[in-house]
């Protein structure tokens, strides 16, 4: 009886600070470490088609949806607990079309190589993993996650033309 008590206790507790989480989840993203983009499509024979990025810069995200999933570990110092977030998670992606360069032998590099941008937008579902304090007023004391972003995430793809006339 004492464990459903301690049980339903931590629940509660975390439903009162689930804004508090959700608002350091929402920091942490802009840690681009925790986050990594693979810009191919794949079949089942391999890479099909996209883009190996040289530069990606995550301009915007939004945690639409942070849902608890369970409650690993509870005792008079720490809740542990288990989240799954949906969070929306955009980019701008810089990449050299090596495919339209020319290969100059003498001088061993590419000639022609241009610079393109791609603007990707992801809807990603991750699991995040919350430590809460129960001797510090019940605050977050850590998030554990990292994000993949590919192919089932994308949603959209669009290439960006910075300073080009549009009737070129």
């Amino acid at each position: 009886m004492r464990i459903a008590k301690e049980y339903d206790n931590a629940i509660d507790n975390i439903k009162r600070r689930l804004p508090q989480i959700t608002m350091k989840l929402t920091d942490e993203l802009d840690n681009d470490d925790r986050i990594m983009l693979n810009g191919y499509n794949y079949d089942r024979h391999g890479v099909i088609s996209g883009y190996e990025y040289e530069d990606i810069y995550y301009f915007e995200h939004v945690v639409e949806k942070l849902e608890l999933d369970d409650i690993d570990y509870v005792d008079q110092d720490y809740i542990i607990a288990s989240f799954v977030c949906t969070a929306r998670i955009s980019a701008e992606c810089t990449y050299y079309d090596y495919d339209n360069a020319v290969w100059d032998h003498e001088e061993k590099e590419y000639v022609f190589l241009d610079k393109h941008t791609n603007l990707e937008r992801h809807k990603a579902i991750f699991p995040v993993r919350v430590v809460i304090d129960s001797d510090d007023n019940m605050a977050v004391k850590s998030l554990d996650f990292s994000v993949l972003l590919d192919e089932n995430s994308r949603l959209k793809v669009e290439e960006v033309n910075y300073g080009q006339d549009a009737s070129e």
